[in-house]
């Protein structure tokens, strides 16, 4: 911005207006002390109290910008790690309930066996041997093989039965 003395600027905005910061207001202001003082040949503009008033206040004005930002950057860093932690906590939270789901279907399963079992164990049949049967007669009367037989009880010598054993009937 140059000065002329006829006290006009080269500046094509015509001066400060309305919406100027308190710091442009005050710069424009120090110049217009410096032209006066230029005009009356008094102190130069840098030795004069008011601009070096003036010059405190905007330094202070400059610094207490700093801090603001400061802070703000400050602010950022805390709300993105306090984003980033309910990420993760969300995450866990996720992880945790596909484990609880894995686990009840782990559960249903075993259940179903559980029953499956229990459906095989109702659907077998039992006989209770008696004097004279032999193993080949009983199986022959459920009309099933005397081997399928001698392995549900876990017997090892088809040839050998007494009487008042009981016998697990394997049906298909």
């Amino acid at each position: 911005m140059g000065i002329t003395d006829d006290n006009t600027s080269d500046d094509t905005s015509g001066g400060a207006s309305s919406s100027d910061s308190p710091a442009v207001q005050a710069i424009l202001e120090a110049q217009r002390a410096e032209k006066e003082a230029d005009r009356s040949g008094g102190a130069a503009a840098s030795e004069s109290p008011a601009v070096q008033d003036i010059l405190v206040a905007t330094e202070e004005e400059k610094e207490a910008d700093r801090e603001e930002r400061r802070e703000a950057r400050q602010e950022e860093k805390q709300e993105r790690r306090e984003h980033d932690q309910a990420r993760e906590e969300r995450q866990e939270a996720r992880a945790e309930r596909r484990e609880e789901r894995q686990e009840a279907r782990e559960d249903k399963a075993e259940a179903r066996e559980d029953k499956a079992e229990a459906r095989k164990a109702d659907q077998q049949e039992t006989y209770t041997v008696k004097s004279g049967d032999t193993l080949s007669e009983i199986a022959a009367r459920y009309r099933v093989d005397y081997r399928e037989i001698a392995r549900a009880n876990n017997i090892d010598n088809p040839d050998l039965i007494f009487p008042g054993q009981v016998f697990k009937i394997p049906k298909h």
